[in-house]
């Protein structure tokens, strides 16, 4: 959470920075540069704390208290981040040590090399339309390669493949038949003798051999079998359970509860290759009850309750992920009063989810709790840029009404920001991908690669979009929208031009 919050913080810091800085070498004072740097960027930044909010929030709706915690948490944490942000840097901004803040602009290594990019959107613009036509395209390819993604959830994902927990557990897995357990829950009514109840037991086993994957089934009948004694009645065993350890029988049969437990070892390969195996055993268990009137069978243990937990909260937390970005395209819609421009933000951020969820398909890993987390925190994140860019062109668009040339100088203009603040959170992102756990080191990558997307999107969908879908019509209706708003500053300054 501190490295998240730190790295979102800065992004809008880095905006509000370089605007300020450009306001400055335009000829402003610092206190006027200030007062422009916030009334320009100040509603983007809140928008991008807002929809970052929500992609957290979304998290709140998980089953797993730690899910919840964590997502509530950041939440809270970029609420107090923005208002940190906004305020603090304007008011340094404004005072004495803001005087010199502009010295350098000219020098900005990533502005300055940005021009070396007017030909990507030259290229963008005069073939806008195949543009956003591939980009529908490989965004609904990607989407479709993407819903091949099943849910799974492996223990082994935990500890490090090269660690003697990791290398025990598989060791354990092909000599054990694994280290977790399954069992089978045998209930019988007070009228039931004990040949019936090992009739019962003998039966419910069969269902759980009927499973490769179920390994090594122990019971009441394998304790007897392994008692002095001939022949198949068991029965007449039952005295020498006396002999026996207290508690290792009771582990196994309470006849003063009557109760009977069949236990099971289960590998450790994942919920999604047992999910099916235990839907199968519940069904076998479901059809004794005809065959044995009064007993109850029930399949239970930590494998199989983690599994469906496990589940649900990947269901759950997908949903949400549905949910935010839903709630984060309306905001977005809503803010810019134009169901239009919501629905061109669409793709663009679509885009970047696509990709990532596309190359765990190649790589082979499933959903996991820790990639479904992944995509919620990104979708805020990467939705971010596009605001800004947004905002960016609303400005431009009021100068003179031109399309193109807005969405040209807004890729001038905001692609400095952009590229830094893409850097920076890949950068800070990147040093998850040192740790030992499989687990951060997936949740590192999947964020480097869909807030690395996301600035192909923004720069280069986005405005192609834009020119596509954003008729002449709907630009006299912004333009009319924005008519008493002030001119942006920036407009007439050379990094604008």
């Amino acid at each position: 959470m501190p490295v998240l919050l730190t790295m979102i913080g800065f992004t809008d810091g880095v905006h509000l920075m370089l605007d300020l800085r450009r306001a400055r070498a335009g000829g402003l004072p610092p206190v006027e540069a200030a007062r422009h740097s916030f009334e320009h960027l100040g509603i983007p930044c809140f928008l991008t704390s807002l929809t970052t909010a929500i992609g957290f929030s979304s998290l709140g709706v998980a089953d797993s208290p730690l899910i919840r915690s964590f997502g509530l948490s950041c939440a809270l944490g970029v609420v107090l981040t923005f208002a940190a942000v906004v305020t603090f840097i304007p008011l340094a901004g404004s005072t004495w040590i803001g005087r010199k803040i502009h010295l350098g602009h000219e020098h900005d290594i990533v502005h300055k090399n940005l021009d070396l990019f007017h030909g990507i959107i030259d290229f963008v613009l005069r073939h806008a339309r195949a543009v956003t036509v591939t980009a529908i395209v490989v965004t609904a390819l990607l989407s479709l390669t993407a819903l091949t993604l099943r849910p799974d959830n492996r223990l082994a994902s935990d500890f490090p493949p090269k660690s003697e927990s990791y290398q025990t557990l598989a060791h354990c897995d092909q000599a054990l038949g694994g280290i977790r357990h399954v069992q089978i829950l045998v209930d019988w009514p007070a009228t039931v003798d004990v040949t019936g109840v090992l009739a019962a037991l003998a039966t419910a086993q069969s269902v759980l051999s009927e499973s490769r994957l179920v390994r090594h089934p122990f019971s009441l009948r394998n304790l007897l079998e392994a008692l002095p004694g001939t022949g198949d009645h068991l029965a007449g065993r039952m005295k020498w359970l006396k002999l026996m350890p207290e508690a290792l029988v009771a582990r196994l049969y309470r006849p003063d509860l009557r109760h009977a437990v069949i236990d099971a070892r289960v590998q450790d390969l994942g919920i999604a290759r047992y999910e099916p195996v235990y839907a199968r055993i519940d069904s076998g268990l479901d059809g004794l009850q005809h065959q044995f009137p009064g007993f109850r069978f029930k399949l239970t243990g930590d494998p199989v309750s983690g599994a469906r937990e496990a589940s649900r909260i990947i269901h759950d937390l997908a949903k949400s992920l549905g949910a935010a970005a839903a709630i984060i395209l309306v905001v977005v819609g809503v803010v810019y009063r134009s169901l239009r421009i919501g629905l061109i933000s669409v793709i663009p951020n679509l885009f970047p989810l696509a990709v990532t969820a596309t190359i765990l398909v190649l790589w082979g890993r499933p959903l996991e709790i820790t990639s479904v987390c992944a995509f919620t925190i990104c979708l805020g994140i990467a939705v971010d840029d596009t605001i800004h860019f947004l905002s960016r062109f609303r400005r431009e668009l009021r100068v003179d009404g031109d399309l193109e040339a807005a969405v040209r100088r807004s890729f001038i203009g905001v692609g400095t920001a952009l590229v830094m603040t893409t850097l920076i959170l890949v950068a800070g992102f990147s040093t998850i991908l040192t740790s030992r756990l499989p687990n951060f080191r997936l949740f590192g990558a999947m964020c480097c690669s869909t807030i690395g997307a996301a600035l192909i999107g923004d720069l280069i969908i986005l405005p192609a979009m834009i020119c596509v879908f954003l008729h002449p019509r709907a630009v006299d209706q912004v333009s009319a929208d924005e008519s008493n708003s002030p001119p942006a500053v920036l407009t007439s300054m050379p990094e604008a031009r």
